[in-house]
């Protein structure tokens, strides 16, 4: 028998289920007006669990997954933001925002083909919206379809033709491929458009690769600055400085700087970019002075202990940049950029020492920023570094692009992609990008030494020998640096100035390479018994190298003093250490040739003395 009670409940029930939904619809309104109240006021982390609320009640909200997404971007959890706008991309396709923010992250993230298809969604909803070509271009290039890329930036500029987006995108394919006449008018075409301080700086970098044109670039990047609002001073002061140092006018790019300073509120990265021109200058206690006095003025403020270990690092002292970012992340624990330095140099101090312990520490550390943040540039940088000491140098370049598209003017990911790019024999687009490193930062003397050598593999030994002498002021103890200037002198005829070059490294100093250079270039001069004194020496050290032999045995043929050959005398009394210095490298087999006169000399050495790259490949170079 029915209770009469329940009865009455369930004729009661509709009434009830109507209530109970209009009282989960009026929450579900209070929670995501508070939500959106607190994101307006950047209380992210208020907003984050008003929208967490509404998702509880209803998982499939879409306003809560968008909120929730907006919060998670702006309080920098960017994995947690990543799923949220997946899901409002896929509950709601007609939120355009979301979906281009999706691709973003998408592509950053390593999956270029998600971005696309989000793109094509896009513009199949809206044709008019230029955004939406801009995410497919970007995502049909990371793929490796720039063709593709090309003609889609070009349908975007016909759409607005006064949009300057697809415009850089489209000057940069042209510059990549050489195609310098097209690049430059749509160049001017951007700045005629929109004057900006980026439009003048991207102008003035691109007539900067041509020395002819010096007086032109110096002009747009002056103009860059006369128009920069606050926020574009720092970086407008440091090209217009960064240009002036690489041609050797270091007073004129001090003095920038320091006006620089004077006029920006925060003035640090000029500070250290100050620091940086005086080392450059030779002048290293005055950058150590300058680096010191930041340090000590801030000690609450993790950045000058950042500066203060590049600084230190920069002069090789590894332990002491350690030192110097663990006092950083003391200071700031959660500090992203402090957090990835002491990444980088507890990998580059455990693999000098063997520490795996401290390798995976630092492993862990990258791991761990890009599972918050896929998109932080210095973690991308990091782990990119990673990448390319495993040899996996196709995702090594990409993380490098990625890191490039999060923060273009950041110098050192241009410099590390130089380096890959260089290890990998594409030296032309290698000197591009180490020249991008440099114009963004002058001071970056790791990015001149490899230039040395990518000039001289190109066959510039003019600029290769110019940009050494840049790099040697700063650095005078660096005998390899020494030796392939010596060697670009010697390219171009000038086996003098290349004597006086090696004279000048300190005889307790002249290893077993620096001997073998003095030997060649005495025998270029025709200085046959200091010749062979220098090649004995030099294969002294290095018992079985083929190379110093023959130059010994081809000096002794032309003597006539075979029977006599000091090098056929020379026996080896077991494994001898090899000096690193001599050993082959492939990219060897782009180095011209010295001089026909030494083609018996060279038959196995194709350099004029060494090497002109590190016995390593340039990716394991990366410090």
């Amino acid at each position: 028998m029915r209770s009469p009670w329940l009865g009455s409940l369930l004729a009661a029930s509709p009434l009830l289920l109507l209530g109970a939904c209009q009282g989960d619809e009026s929450q579900i309104a209070n929670h995501l007006g508070r939500g959106d109240a607190y994101l307006e006021d950047g209380q992210f982390a208020e907003a984050i669990i008003e929208f967490r609320i509404v998702l509880q009640t209803d998982p499939n909200d879409t306003a809560a997954h968008w909120g929730l997404a907006q919060a998670y971007l702006e309080d920098k959890r960017i994995r947690e933001a990543f799923w949220e706008l997946r899901e409002t991309s896929r509950l709601d396709p007609a939120n355009l925002d979301a979906r281009f923010q999706f691709g973003n992250l998408s592509i950053f993230a390593g999956d270029p083909e998600e971005a696309l298809r989000q793109a094509e969604g896009m513009i199949e909803r809206d044709p008019q919206m230029i955004m939406a070509y801009m995410l497919k271009g970007r995502a049909l290039d990371a793929i490796g379809r720039p063709h593709e890329a090309l003609e889609v930036y070009e349908a975007a500029q016909e759409i607005d033709p006064n949009h300057v987006r697809p415009l850089h995108h489209i000057a940069q394919y042209h510059k990549v491929r050489g195609d310098r006449e097209s690049a430059e008018a749509v160049y001017r075409k951007i700045v005629e458009i929109e004057p900006t301080s980026f439009s003048h700086s991207e102008f003035a970098s691109f007539l900067a690769r041509d020395r002819l044109r010096d007086d032109e670039a110096e002009k747009a990047y002056r103009e860059a600055l006369k128009v920069a609002v606050s926020k574009e001073l720092p970086i407008a002061t440091k090209l217009l400085a960064s240009f002036l140092s690489s041609r050797d006018r270091l007073d004129e790019a001090i003095e920038v700087v320091e006006q620089g300073i004077e006029s920006v509120e925060d003035p640090l990265s000029l500070t250290y970019l100050l620091a940086r021109i005086h080392r450059l200058r030779g002048n290293t206690a005055k950058a150590d002075e300058i680096i010191a006095e930041a340090s000590a003025t801030r000690p609450d403020d993790p950045r000058p202990h950042v500066y203060l270990s590049n600084h230190l690092a920069a002069q090789g002292d590894l332990d002491g940049a350690l030192a110097a970012v663990g006092e950083a992340v003391r200071v700031s624990p959660e500090n992203q950029d402090a957090r990835v330095r002491q990444a980088d140099l507890l990998i580059q101090v455990g693999q000098r020492d063997d520490d795996d312990g401290k390798v995976a520490q630092g492993r862990g550390i990258v791991d761990a920023i890009l599972a918050e943040a896929p998109s932080d540039p210095g973690a991308l940088l990091v782990k990119a570094k990673i990448e390319l000491a495993d040899g996996h140098s196709d995702e090594g370049v990409r993380l490098l692009r990625s890191a490039i598209d999060a923060d273009p003017h950041s110098a050192t990911p241009h410099l590390i992609l130089g380096i890959a790019l260089a290890d990998r024999g594409e030296d032309t687009v290698a000197r591009s990008e180490l020249a991008r490193a440099l114009e963004l930062d002058a001071g970056l003397l790791q990015a001149r030494k490899v230039l040395i050598r990518v000039h001289l593999r190109l066959g510039e030994y003019e600029y290769g020998v110019e940009e050494g002498r840049r790099y040697l002021r700063g650095v005078p103890g660096d005998v390899d640096a020494r030796v392939v200037v010596a060697q670009g002198l010697a390219f171009l005829g000038n086996s003098e100035a290349a004597l006086a070059e090696l004279e000048s490294i300190p005889e307790e100093d002249r290893d077993s390479g620096v001997l073998l250079a003095l030997g060649k270039v005495h025998l270029r001069l025709g200085h046959g018994d200091v010749a062979r004194d220098f090649l004995l020496r030099s294969y002294q050290g290095n018992l079985g190298n083929t190379v110093i032999l023959r130059a010994l045995m081809n000096l002794e043929l032309r003597s006539g003093l075979v029977d006599q050959s000091a090098a056929t005398r020379a026996k080896p009394c077991g494994p001898q250490p090899f000096d690193q210095k001599m050993r082959r490298n492939p990219a060897e087999n782009l180095i011209p040739r010295f001089g026909a006169s030494l083609d018996t000399v060279d038959a196995l050495h194709q350099g004029l003395f060494i090497p002109l790259v590190e016995t390593q490949p340039f990716a394991r170079q990366i410090g």
